[in-house]
């Protein structure tokens, strides 16, 4: 009762601290495109892996990326998962270079039993994140100085309901219905400063997104050796539509430079709530992992995305088809709770590698980025704190383009209580 105790007041600290925490308004230029920088909802122990999740498994965590994973829930158990993530960042060019940061709550998962062959998850996870600032300079020899900018963000986010059942011992299958929501705002600005004449012209674009996505999952698990297992996973999600709603607002002003501030002429309000629709393409991914119960794990997963098929009211965005590859391994060198701390700490490291589907300029823009992490097991309880570690770069320099080189760090905990017990004694 009192690691019970303790546990909840972790959990309210946990709270407090992510409760101070939004979307990033300054990101990655790269979010500009499509939805914005689409996240990986893996958890901390998979991110620290290279991301791979769709053959892991776990009584002790919970893995949104494959929702046939549920299955593995102990009968007796319920469990929390909580993280916060921070990303550093230094853009380059050719000629200059811009440091960026921001932090943001990573998820809020549960995952319980329900019945001897049916578990379940729910929780709270990011879909993308959208935050970029963008300015260009031109003289013109009417007007003189021109400025234009380009600024966005928000992102998606998700409520999701996951269901397992086991179909045999070594079989699975499982859905997430996750409710997407959030706005997208795109804002573009003109603005003459050397001309006091002419009006500026802004137009901000905001999508309001709340619809029902489709995830399912398959899970194939054997024990052989009495502890050893071999894993292969699959997940699939459908083409599918998002509906939401547009508000464009047209502005015409004049920027005051002595007190910096916009002085408003006309405002216009375009097709307000104007029902918008966002087509996501179907993807698919394949995962193998063998390992030794409570030992050792070796993972790696293919995934695959038909980005090309994106849509934004029948509009297509220069989308290209993308793909990842990961790897990852966890060791922990002790087989039970007894012994020393160090041998009871789970030690985690992983490599992946994307072509995204972002083609600019003639150039497809690939990420690469190396991960390790550990998990810090909490006295006499399976509950651990996880620390995750990402370092890589995505884009390049050439052809006029960004390259920009990220650190990720995440932290959070994973509690594991059991709360199904009849007692004998109270």
């Amino acid at each position: 009762m009192r690691r019970l105790f303790k546990n909840q007041f972790l959990l309210i600290v946990l709270f407090a601290l992510t409760g101070q925490l939004t979307f990033a308004q300054i990101g990655s230029p790269y979010s500009r495109f499509g939805l914005g920088d689409v996240q990986r909802n893996s958890s901390i122990v998979n991110m620290a892996m290279g991301g791979i999740s769709l053959a892991f498994s776990s009584p002790y965590y919970i893995n949104t990326a494959n929702p046939a994973s549920y299955a593995a829930f102990d009968s007796t158990s319920f469990i929390f998962d909580g993280s916060v993530y921070g990303r550093l960042s230094t853009l380059r060019t050719d000629q200059l270079s811009q440091k960026s940061q921001y932090a943001m709550l990573g998820s809020l998962l549960f995952g319980f039993p329900v019945t001897k062959w049916w578990r379940s998850s729910f929780g709270l996870l990011p879909v993308t994140n959208m935050g970029y600032k963008i300015s260009d300079t031109h003289v013109d020899d009417s007007t003189g100085k021109v400025q234009f900018s380009y600024k966005g963000s928000g992102g998606l986010s998700q409520f999701y309901l996951g269901n397992a059942f086991r179909l045999h011992k070594n079989l699975s299958i499982g859905f997430n219905a996750a409710f997407v929501f959030g706005p997208l705002n795109k804002e573009q600005s003109v603005i003459y400063p050397d001309s006091a004449f002419i009006y500026a012209t802004k137009i901000t674009n905001t999508i309001n997104v709340q619809d029902i996505l489709l995830t399912y999952g398959l899970l194939y698990r054997k024990t052989y050796n009495t502890d050893h297992f071999f894993a292969a996973g699959f997940t699939f999600s459908n083409s599918q539509n998002l509906n939401g709603k547009d508000d464009i607002l047209s502005t015409t002003f004049n920027h005051n430079y002595v007190i910096n501030y916009d002085i408003i002429k006309d405002t216009v309000l375009y097709k307000p709530g104007y029902k918008s629709t966002i087509k996501l393409p179907s993807s698919f991914g394949i995962g193998v992992s063998i390992g030794r119960t409570d030992r050792w794990l070796t993972a790696a997963d293919f995934k695959m995305q038909d980005w090309s098929k994106f849509r934004y009211n029948d509009q297509p965005d220069s989308l290209q088809n993308s793909f990842e590859l990961s790897a990852g391994t966890q060791f922990k060198p002790s087989f039970t709770d007894v012994g020393s701390y160090l041998s009871r700490i789970q030690y985690r490291l992983g490599v992946r590698f994307a072509q995204t589907y972002l083609q600019l300029h003639n150039s497809r823009l690939n990420e690469r980025a190396l991960s390790f992490g550990i998990g810090l097991p909490l006295k006499k309880s399976k509950s651990t704190f996880n620390l995750a570690v990402e370092a890589g770069k995505r884009g390049t320099t050439s052809n006029g383009l960004i390259l920009e080189n990220f650190v990720r760090i995440s932290f959070g905990v994973s509690f594991y209580e059991r709360w199904f017990i009849k007692r004998k004694y109270d």
